[in-house]
């Protein structure tokens, strides 16, 4: 019978001997990792799951928000050298359109829940910290909805997502190469359950 969404973070707490686990991210099952969140957020952009230095790092949530947050940060490295393959390097793949349109589900699992997205934004965004999808706190719910606003007419792509003053989100970043070399990739996602 399938395990439960805590049964199988805890198998991951065991496996990688690390209670920093807190989640698991799958992306149209093109990505399927486990998740950690730590009290900053340069930690794991150095140290694999298993706490070791690591060129790859880890996925990690941003150590800002919780899984009932308003906007959820996940950040994770990709790289310019093809030998290394992070679980975040498949997000280039929304570099195309074809892909965007056919693979828009995202799924965080945590907390013996699973949080389901549909993808409705792709940003090319600089790397500096005052970059609108790092901006977590808004008082009013209003401020919120113009803020997703933002991200959404941000898109290289059009989308026709409609967003509410009740809308969650999810946000992953990773670097990019190539064309884009020195911009970060943001792909946004709607929570839709």
């Amino acid at each position: 019978k399938p395990i439960s969404v805590e049964e199988e973070i805890s198998n991951l707490k065991k496996k990688y001997n690390n209670n920093d686990v807190i989640g698991i991210l799958n992306i149209d099952d093109t990505i399927y990792t486990p998740v950690v969140q730590t009290k900053d957020n340069q930690y794991y952009l150095k140290y694999s799951l298993s706490k070791k230095r690591s060129i790859i790092g880890s996925v990690f949530m941003d150590y800002r928000v919780n899984k009932d947050s308003k906007q959820i940060n996940i950040y994770g490295h990709n790289h310019s050298n093809k030998k290394y393959n992070p679980p975040f390097r498949v997000l280039e793949n929304y570099l195309n359109e074809d892909y965007f349109n056919s693979h828009k589900n995202i799924e965080l699992k945590i907390d013996n829940e699973v949080l389901k997205y549909e993808i409705f934004s792709i940003v090319i965004a600089d790397k500096v910290g005052t970059e609108e999808h790092m901006k977590l706190k808004y008082k009013k719910n209003s401020d919120w909805l113009k803020h997703f606003n933002r991200l959404k007419n941000r898109s290289i792509y059009k989308s026709d997502a409609t967003l509410n003053e009740e809308d969650k989100i999810v946000v992953l970043q990773t670097c990019i190469y190539g064309k884009y070399a020195g911009k970060l990739l943001v792909v946004v996602g709607r929570r839709v359950n």
